[in-house]
């Protein structure tokens, strides 16, 4: 573990001064990330920014108890504070328990995505060219269109994972995404629409397919308003598809599916793992496996 500059002996410790005050369970949490956004309003490239965001969480069980610390430095006697911090919190009591992991265990993953930061070799010219081509595109599609505001914001992230188990991860990868809102006006009436992609890819995100696909959507998704009628209320049939249907879905049911709720009886699906529950027809998998997703 050289990029975050600690190795299995000062994880170890770590854990051990987390459970000394009797801590069931405690793990580490070490991230990286590098942020990189602009933007493009009034036909131009006018702000433009990055942030790194560096250090450790160490969290704490005890019982009913969680305790959470963290340092923004990976230096030994602030992470061994943000440690004793996350025992205190956690603890009703006085014990002292000090274990140690006899087994280290790494977790294994699959490979959906690159792990190389290849954003660093694409010019910032390259990037605000990429920004003003969509916008050309966009007006030329309709001459409706007042207004185009564009985001692009790629993350780097690099992770580390260690518990009071022996279980050991490690991750990094990209995370890049595109935004655009377009205003258009028609006589005294205005409407606006929004549209975004956003994938685990670096500089190869960046295609001439993305641009007309973002640009013909959007402007057509505003168009399609002029037109649009007011629904009428009341009871409709809702129909579900893939995409959207599953933030509509994480909305209605998915907090009631969380661990806590579950194990403290307090949520109306405490008792039904293995029972239906929904319309046989609705069928709803979370697939962590599609590439650069």
């Amino acid at each position: 573990m050289p990029f975050f500059q600690v190795d299995i002996n000062t994880l170890n410790r770590l854990i051990a001064i987390a459970l000394s005050r009797g801590g069931d369970y405690a793990d580490l949490y070490f991230e990286y990330g590098e942020l990189e956004e602009m933007n493009l309003r009034d036909s131009k490239v006018n702000s433009a920014g990055k942030h790194i965001d560096y250090g450790v969480g160490i969290r704490v069980l005890k019982g009913e108890q969680t305790g959470y610390a963290y340092s923004e430095s990976t230096e030994w006697s602030q992470m061994e504070k943000a440690a004793r911090a996350a025992a205190a919190i956690a603890d009703n009591s006085h014990s002292a328990l000090s274990p140690n992991p006899l087994n280290i265990t790494t977790i294994k993953g699959g490979s959906y995505y690159s792990t190389t930061d290849n954003w660093s070799k694409l010019l910032n010219s390259d990037k605000i060219a990429y920004l003003q081509k969509l916008n050309e595109i966009i007006h030329s599609l309709d001459s409706r269109i007042t207004n185009v505001s564009e985001g692009l914001c790629y993350a780097f992230d690099r992770f580390l994972f260690y518990n009071s188990l022996g279980e050991i991860a490690e991750d990094c990868g990209p995370t890049i995404s595109l935004s655009v809102s377009v205003v258009s006006k028609d006589g005294s009436r205005s409407e606006s629409a929004s549209i975004s992609r956003s994938f685990r890819m670096g500089k190869e995100f960046l295609s001439d397919d993305l641009l007309n696909e973002l640009a013909h959507k959007v402007v057509d998704k505003c168009s399609f308003l002029f037109k649009a009628k007011q629904a009428k209320g009341g009871k409709m049939p809702v129909i579900m598809n893939a995409g959207g249907s599953g933030i509509f879905l994480h909305e209605a049911i998915g907090h009631s599916f969380e661990a806590d709720f579950i194990r403290k009886g307090t949520s109306i699906f405490s008792d039904s793992l293995g029972k239906k529950i929904c319309n046989e027809n609705i069928s709803v998998i979370d697939d962590g496996t599609i590439p650069f997703n």
